[in-house]
């Protein structure tokens, strides 16, 4: 029998002594039925002697009728299953409560509805919070058991179109908005303290450094994207400064000197941001976004970069 512990109701109680009794029930018949219909005992031996009776059933060829060995093995498996039914709740036999447990999209930051709901109980169904920008439902408890509120990070409701992200690296904090092309970027330029050099306008970082800058579900963007960024952001001229939008902030790039101090070109005038395959785009004051290959970056400069959200 499986090794278990749990607290019962009076109900349940009442159907383990009903199948203790059973078992019980079953070993005293087989043992019965051996003692009256045994052979003749022998010398000094009489059919009332537990020690004699186990010594003959372990020794007879005790096969055959509904009480023989392989029957009450039968049956004790049948009263134990029985048993482990009614601890463990499966096949609906269960009364023990159980609290609801959250799936697998719980605290994950989504950009599609949650799926993985629920481990255990049954799910409400979820709503979206456009103002804490979230998913909420509830793993209900079973038999009786405790509810448990769940909630996972709204990135698919386009009624949602900015919030705050919370890097675990460093704890540091970024503004993101969901940009006319209707994909969620950042918008500040990353700094991540895991990486040296830190400035007013946001971390500049080498090209071989681009791949790993990026937090948990974002990533660099691809040219495609910059690109279908550029054509929205021209449909009515909207500005890649605008603190209110993409926020642009014309960084430069920086170049570091045997001492580490920093010089900057360009700051003021343009910024650069790079694509995830190489190569990437140029910002101007002009607010003009060009694309460019990738010997746009050298890895003797440091560069600026933004993310776009990725989820799951």
């Amino acid at each position: 029998m499986k090794n278990q512990v749990t607290v019962c109701t009076s109900k349940t109680k009442n159907k383990l002594v009903k199948i203790s009794g059973g078992i019980l029930a079953v070993l005293v018949a087989a043992v019965t039925t051996y003692a009256f219909s045994s052979p003749t005992t022998g010398p000094g031996e009489s059919n009332s002697s537990a020690g004699s009776l186990i010594s003959r059933m372990a020794g007879d060829n005790f096969e055959k009728g509904e009480h023989s060995l392989v029957k009450i093995a039968e049956k004790l498996t049948v009263l134990e299953n029985k048993v482990d039914e009614l601890v463990d709740g499966s096949n609906g036999g269960g009364s023990v409560s159980q609290k609801g447990e959250c799936g697998e999209d719980h605290g994950k930051y989504l950009n599609r509805r949650p799926s993985a709901i629920c481990a255990k109980g049954k799910s409400t169904i979820p709503q979206a919070d456009h103002v804490k920008n979230t998913w909420n439902w509830t793993c209900e408890g079973i038999n009786g058991g405790d509810n448990t509120d769940c909630q996972a990070y709204n990135f698919y409701s386009p009624e949602i179109t900015e919030g705050t992200y919370r890097d675990t690296r460093d704890q540091a904090i970024y503004q993101w908005r969901r940009m006319r092309d209707g994909k969620v970027w950042m918008a500040e330029n990353i700094e991540c303290d895991l990486l040296e050099g830190r400035h007013t306008t946001g971390r500049y970082f080498k090209p071989s450094a681009f791949a790993e800058v990026c937090p948990e579900y974002w990533r660099l963007p691809t040219m495609s994207e910059w690109e279908t960024l550029k054509f929205h952001m021209s449909q009515g001229n909207h500005s890649y400064s605008s603190p209110f939008g993409f926020n642009s902030l014309l960084s430069g790039y920086a170049e570091r000197n045997s001492n580490y101090a920093s010089a900057y070109e360009d700051k003021g005038s343009k910024a650069y941001y790079p694509a995830s395959e190489g190569g990437g785009v140029i910002i101007n004051k002009e607010n003009v976004l060009t694309t460019h290959s990738s010997s746009l970056f050298n890895e003797n400069y440091y560069y600026t970069v933004r993310c776009i959200f990725e989820g799951e």
